[in-house]
């Protein structure tokens, strides 16, 4: 008896406390409701972690040696030392750090660590009881978090509009008719917080199961509730594009077009609608390709909504017609119209973009001007001066002048014109205009734009003697000659427009002008030997002109 005594003493006593406690105890990521402990471990083969509710003055843990406390990281539910208030939570040989759980928020804790060796064999624990530096720590767990927003929010396919922020609770997501599933990855703003996605349970920074998409709107609804239980809901509208039609619109054609205004005719393809753009100028030599959105429309060119910035503008979107008529055009310029198929709703369209016979198409609209930009008389000068607005004109010529010849030069070159009912084309001279001796000519001058739009300028041709002597102009003086000076003067007895031209000893113009003032600027001329030649009503006079 007192031989096995001895043999049952010696393998305890071999088998013994650690000497080595555990020690720097650190509390992290504390919350209401749980917190997280680290220390460095003993130099026994376990460590065995209790914690109790209360103060550092409370009384420390006592374990007692050859119990095996059963630990469990929900506070209250592992072993307690008796009745002391101190939990087991972790008995562990491998890790150094526990995540305690089931905590009660607003309430302060005490956590100690001890160093402990067990053995299976003879089923005996030993504890290191004393308490070091470090050992024990206390942590407070705070209030319980009301936050229960997302600090982000995101979408396997497409993009949230609008971007996502944390106030912002609704939003929308487009997809292609190719996406038939879609997850999201909501982040919760606080990591106690949980998240449901159309109910089911989600982890923060997680994507989601594949949620279904049918063809049309799905509607997904995030919950977000705090630790104290507030509650915040999002939701994303996922709109899945029908397919795209596969036929398109074509052979347009434009009819009844006017100065700002045509009738566009197409034949429908297969799509359950279709959409109209226009833009000004010709070919751009490709079709524009505008995101499958809503586009505001407008029958009046450039008021509906632009594709970006590419000057294409949404028209009209029609179901089953197949014209439109457009106005708001600017006369005489080209156009081209391109009208797309497209499945859907006119809010969540899904457009086909591709080109077809006929189509982009252009059109020209008719021009309304009917205006001049230059005339002139074979014989004489006009006055006053030519100006498109400027409709009657004189002309001035001798006695001896028999017929003159007009040239008119219309402004749009679409346009018409008649000399005295004789049509005449643009920039060349009419047809000869004899003249009545002692009496005024009228020359009539029609010009007819592409819409009917009529304007008659009239130049009236008058013979006459006054300030002609042989066909000279009558006080014709030239001075100073030489010019020093680059300004020259030219007097005469008559009041009317003098047409000068200068010529260089080549025969050269080097200079034109027509004015009724005697001065005369000849500044740019080089030094040299001109000829000066002036025509003022209807008489001619020539001189030579020195320049130094």
């Amino acid at each position: 008896m007192i031989t096995f005594l001895w043999v049952f003493q010696t393998v305890v006593a071999q088998k013994t406390t650690p000497t080595i406690q555990c020690s720097n105890l650190v509390v992290t990521n504390t919350t209401g409701t749980s917190a997280t402990i680290s220390w460095q471990s003993g130099d026994g083969l376990y460590s065995t972690v209790f914690i109790r509710k209360g103060t550092s003055t409370s009384p420390n843990a006592i374990p007692l040696d050859n119990v095996n406390y059963v630990p469990n990281s929900f506070f209250g539910s592992g072993d307690q030392i008796g009745t002391s208030g101190w939990y087991c939570v972790a008995d562990t040989r491998s890790n150094n750090s526990l995540r305690i759980n089931d905590l009660t928020p607003e309430t302060t804790y005490q956590v100690q660590v001890f160093a402990s060796n067990y053995y299976i064999s003879s089923n005996h624990t030993f504890y290191l009881r004393t308490i070091n530096s470090g050992n024990s720590v206390t942590l407070t767990t705070p209030k319980k978090s009301n936050v229960a927003t997302l600090s982000n929010l995101s979408s396997s396919d497409g993009t949230l509009d609008p971007v996502f922020s944390s106030e912002t609770t609704d939003y929308k997501v487009r997809v292609s008719n190719e996406v038939s599933s879609i997850k999201v990855t909501p982040v919760a703003t606080n990591a106690n917080a949980a998240i449901k996605v159309n109910g089911l349970t989600e982890y923060s920074g997680i994507p989601s199961d594949r949620i279904d998409l049918i063809e049309g709107e799905n509607t997904i609804g995030i919950e977000v509730t705090a630790e104290d239980g507030t509650v915040k809901k999002y939701s994303i509208s996922v709109f899945r594009f029908l397919p795209q039609p596969t036929i398109q619109a074509r052979d347009l054609n434009f009819t009844n077009t006017t100065a700002t205004g045509t009738t566009l005719n197409w034949t429908n393809g297969n799509g359950k609608g279709r959409i109209v753009f226009m833009r000004e100028g010709a070919n751009s030599g490709s079709a524009p390709v505008p995101d499958n959105i809503y586009f505001a429309e407008n029958k009046v060119f450039g008021l509906g909504d632009q594709i970006g910035t590419t000057g294409w503008y949404a028209i009209c979107k029609i179901n089953t017609d197949n014209k439109i008529e457009i106005t708001g055009l600017t006369t005489g310029k080209t156009y081209q119209a391109i009208v797309m198929e497209f499945n859907g709703f006119p809010d969540y369209p899904s457009y086909l973009t591709t080109t077809s016979t006929g189509n982009p198409a252009a059109v020209t609209t008719i021009s309304n001007i009917a205006s001049l930009s230059n005339l002139s008389c074979s014989v004489g000068t006009l006055d006053p001066f030519f100006s498109s607005e400027t409709k009657d004109y004189k002309a001035r010529v001798s006695n001896e002048v028999s017929s003159i010849t007009v040239t008119p030069v219309a402004t749009n070159a679409n346009a018409t014109i008649k000399v005295n009912e004789v049509a005449v084309v643009s920039g060349s001279p009419s047809q000869k205009i004899d003249l009545v001796a002692g009496a005024s000519t009228v020359v009539k001058i029609e010009v007819t734009s592409q819409d009917g739009t009529v304007k008659t300028y009239t130049v009236t041709v008058e013979k006459s003697s006054l300030g002609v002597v042989n066909n000279k102009i009558e006080g014709f003086v030239v001075y100073p000659n030489p010019v020093q000076h680059g300004k020259v003067y030219i007097e005469t007895k008559s009041t009317f427009i003098k047409d000068i031209k200068i010529f260089d000893v080549s025969g050269k113009k080097v200079l034109s002008v027509q004015t009724t003032d005697r001065e005369v600027n000849i500044g740019d001329l080089q030094k040299g030997v001109y000829i000066m030649k002036v025509n003022q009503d209807g008489a001619e006079s020539t001189e030579k002109l020195v320049v130094q």
